[in-house]
């Protein structure tokens, strides 16, 4: 597997039906996943974690249209990209999304967002921000 993460970033909504908590945000990543395993692999919430620097992990959010990635993987040799989302405690700034797609496989890497907060989230055929 080759996981790979194009663009992240931390806004408040995606749109009037979905915001963030108070004192929450969203943090939502455009990941490409790669199979070059035999096994079609898993990427649903249990499969890409997202923990924080405290020890704790972002709440899944799977509704949104911020959340296009499907649960199951591409097929052998396939490639396709989307979008995970979950939602955090505002300040957050650094996290490690751990990747777990087979029984027994782990990838993970860290990454900082910027400072920036979107409000808002324009979800089009992608995920745009205004």
């Amino acid at each position: 597997m080759t996981i790979t993460v194009f663009e992240a970033g931390a806004a408040r909504s995606f749109d009037r039906r979905e915001q963030a908590a108070d004192g929450k945000v969203f943090i939502s990543a455009r990941i490409s996943i790669h199979n070059s395993a035999a096994q079609v692999p898993a990427q649903g919430p249990d499969a890409l974690v997202l923990e924080l620097s405290d020890g704790t992990v972002g709440r899944p959010w799977i509704v949104t249209p911020g959340s296009r990635l499907r649960d199951t993987g591409p097929g052998p040799g396939e490639e396709f990209d989307g979008w995970r989302s979950w939602e955090v405690p505002e300040g957050t700034r650094a996290a490690t999304l751990s990747y777990r797609p087979l029984p027994g496989v782990e990838i993970r890497f860290g990454f900082t967002l910027s400072d920036e907060v979107r409000e808002r989230w324009q979800v089009t055929s992608d995920l745009r921000h205004v």
